[in-house]
């Protein structure tokens, strides 16, 4: 593997669109052994454009084979097992799920809508989820663990022991909700998936992966 570090005020796409050319020389005008990862599939026109460009330059009218994408949607694709029937839920069942979750414990939102912090405590849990977040096993433990990582060196605040409760309490409630139900938060799918395509084989496409 191969790094290369660009500087912010330079052009990321066109280092890269010059690194594959660069590295598919004796094969060009034929890219279907290279794939480039990217972090937003809108990004996508842009590099091809600039890849387009530069073949031009070097004497080919168009290229043919190469794929964009991004990094998850290329392991997900190549890493489905048949044996493994269980579909990841939607993120539509997976609001439905925090609802229902909120609903049950009422009592650390008040007469707050559960659909209006929905959205912001799914974020929140996808970052644990990536990070591989393991919590205390106590909402305790959890605030003196926040108030460590702000430099509170005193008793963690009311404020922050009640937000200690909440993300604790939820997301204890939502992993023992999509575990009963067995079927797989997207996520945590993904990050299963990534940890088993450790080795690559011999056919597999050269990737180049962009990123900030």
């Amino acid at each position: 593997m191969t790094l290369h570090l660009v500087p912010y005020h330079e052009d990321l796409l066109e280092h890269a669109a010059e690194a594959i050319l660069r590295h598919a020389h004796d094969s060009l005008p034929d890219l279907s052994a290279h794939v480039a990862l990217l972090p937003d599939i809108l990004t996508a026109p842009f590099l091809r454009a600039r890849l387009n460009a530069r073949a031009q330059t070097l004497g080919h009218a168009a290229l043919l084979g190469l794929r964009i994408t991004t990094l998850r949607a290329w392991i997900e694709a190549g890493s489905v097992d048949p044996a493994d029937a269980r579909m990841p839920l939607s993120e539509p069942a997976r609001r439905l799920l925090l609802v229902e979750a909120l609903r049950q414990h009422r009592g650390l939102f008040g007469d707050d809508d559960p659909w209006r912090v929905t959205d912001s405590l799914l974020e929140l849990f996808d970052e644990l989820s990536r990070f591989h977040a393991d919590l205390p096993a106590t909402a305790e433990a959890l605030a003196a663990r926040l108030a460590a990582g702000y430099g509170i060196r005193d008793e963690p605040p009311a404020a922050l022991t009640r937000e200690a409760e909440i993300v604790h309490r939820l997301w204890q409630a939502w992993r023992e909700q999509t575990e009963a139900l067995d079927r797989p938060d997207p996520w945590v799918r993904y990050l299963g998936m990534l940890r088993e395509r450790r080795a690559v084989a011999s056919d597999e496409p050269h990737c180049f992966i962009l990123g900030n």
